[in-house]
């Protein structure tokens, strides 16, 4: 693999370990609000991780746009399957976090865990999607 290429793809990997540290301070401050209930704590982290998620979105789209140029389009596949992957488990997270703060009934118990469950599809997915990258640093 040429060196530029393996550049922006270890750049990936980066944003990615960037995209996972967020999720978790995401993951961090729903718990800490349903312990204090400080809504306005929470609002900020929620602003604050949607501003980062937007960032490395941004980064990684930019890395996919030049490795088009250098031809590699099963590189800009990998991309594209691994953002979508990404923007559904962020929507399975939003839905963790929503069904997590509303009056426990059944059938929000039930959502919860679908969401849970879910959410988790897409972590192993994006996961799945990162090893392939690691085949091609090989």
């Amino acid at each position: 693999m040429d060196a530029k290429v393996s550049e922006l793809v270890l750049e990936v990997k980066k944003l990615q370990d960037q995209r996972e540290q967020t999720f978790f301070l995401f993951k961090r401050g729903l718990s800490e609000y349903l312990e204090d209930r400080d809504f306005q704590r929470y609002k900020l982290l929620a602003n604050e991780a949607t501003e980062m998620f937007q960032a490395i979105n941004k980064d990684i789209l930019e890395i996919k746009r030049k490795l088009q140029e250098a031809g590699r389009e099963d590189l800009c596949e990998l991309i594209s399957r691994l953002q979508s992957a990404e923007r559904n488990r962020l929507v399975a997270t939003t839905s963790v976090h929503q069904h997590s703060t509303k009056e426990e009934t059944e059938e929000e118990n039930d959502l919860l865990i679908d969401a849970k469950q879910t959410m988790s599809k897409w972590a192993q997915e994006s996961a799945d999607i990162l090893e392939e990258f690691n085949y091609e640093l090989d």
